[in-house]
């Protein structure tokens, strides 16, 4: 109400796994894996009055915008082609994991 902003501390928190696959015939080296994220922080001010069912709403609304999963994974996969060229051991290791 007084125009003053609040600095509201927000947890972030990334966990999964990528495993690396290795190049068949002329395709790029690729990945494989999963991961998951979760935002959480203390409600402030109004929010707190706010159904359960609101804030899911609103939070998931939000998430979408943000696309936070979707621009990981672009950036992964942009860039493990470099990365995989970069690091021939951990690649050939793959290559040597994977059944032929």
């Amino acid at each position: 109400p007084d125009g003053r902003s609040i600095d509201v501390p927000i947890d972030f928190t990334l966990s999964g796994r990528l495993d690396p696959q290795p190049p068949k015939d002329a395709s790029p080296a690729a990945i494989t894996g999963a991961f998951e994220f979760s935002v959480s922080a203390d409600l402030i001010g109004a929010l707190v009055l706010l159904p359960d069912r609101a804030l899911k709403a609103a939070a998931e609304a939000v998430n979408r915008q943000l696309d936070l999963g979707g621009r990981f994974t672009r950036g992964i996969v942009a860039g493990y082609p470099t990365w995989a060229r970069a690091n021939p051991v951990a690649s050939r290791a793959a290559s040597e994991a994977s059944p032929s």
